[in-house]
């Protein structure tokens, strides 16, 4: 990467904390609206990733930028770009549910070089560069020490929809009864975050998009763990499913994954 990790790091945390503050200004304006509700989180969205957007440009004009608020996508740009999603656990953000998150992650040819996941409501900053380590507010972070899978908190996401999908819930109850316990927040970036940071030990999630796993990404990595597709594969943007973990566990929760395919 030819930019200056230094400088996109910097750039990403204010745009991310920028975000956070129109997010804020929206959610008051939504409470006390039942009537065109869901207008205005798609306006509180556009408006939170036009302020990253701007600031990203100003301070790396040479790089691409592709969000979750945006025309549909059919496939991933080449080169460095920035990958956006300007609130991520949406549903929460709109009932009070202080577990929401900006993700801000930069891609290179392929593979996340960095990565910014904020949460405002605790004002925790998520960052990691590849090859430099992973920090929580400044301090360096790591994945947990757990060894067994009968040990681990683990966390997960559901599709937006999942009529039809009964794997989803055999995961779950897999999981549920195989380790010490499963949550799930809503909100795949934290989950990715408190991964990194040693909160939880593993975490699996189905019919994802880039914008939610790619600051995620790199912090899992420079934290010490591992991130893959469910069958064990390297990972790349274009897959819809993952599983993440403190590295320890992997091949437990990979294999029990398995045995349910």
């Amino acid at each position: 990467m030819t930019a200056d990790w230094q400088l996109c790091l910097a750039a990403a945390e204010r745009a991310a904390r920028a975000a956070a503050e129109i997010l804020a200004h929206w959610q008051q304006k939504i409470s006390v609206r039942e009537k065109s509700r869901n207008d205005l989180v798609t306006e509180a969205d556009l408006a939170a990733q036009e302020a990253i957007c701007q600031l990203l440009r100003e301070a790396c004009p040479e790089i691409g930028f592709v969000g979750e608020e945006a025309p549909s996508l059919e496939s991933l740009p080449t080169g460095t770009y920035w990958v956006v999603d300007p609130l991520d656990g949406t549903t929460n953000y709109v009932h009070g549910l202080p577990c929401y998150a900006i993700s801000i992650g930069l891609v290179n040819e392929g593979r996340p070089e960095l990565g910014v996941v904020y949460d405002p409501t605790r004002q925790e900053m998520f960052t990691a560069a590849r090859g430099r380590g992973a920090w929580l507010n400044g301090r360096a972070i790591r994945v947990s020490a757990c060894e067994r899978l009968e040990d681990a908190l683990l966390l997960t996401g559901f599709p937006t929809d999942c009529r039809g999908k009964e794997h989803v819930f055999a995961a779950w109850r897999a999981f549920a009864l195989q380790s010490r316990a499963v949550r799930r927040i809503g909100c795949t970036s934290l989950n990715l975050a408190w991964l990194a940071a040693g909160r939880a030990d593993g975490c699996w999630s189905y019919e994802i998009h880039p914008w939610d796993v790619c600051a995620g990404i790199c912090l899992i990595q420079e934290a010490g763990g591992t991130f893959t597709a469910p069958d064990g594969q390297p990972y790349s943007l274009q897959h819809r499913d993952f599983v993440a973990s403190n590295s320890a566990i992997h091949e437990s929760m990979i294999q029990l994954l398995r045995a349910l395919s």
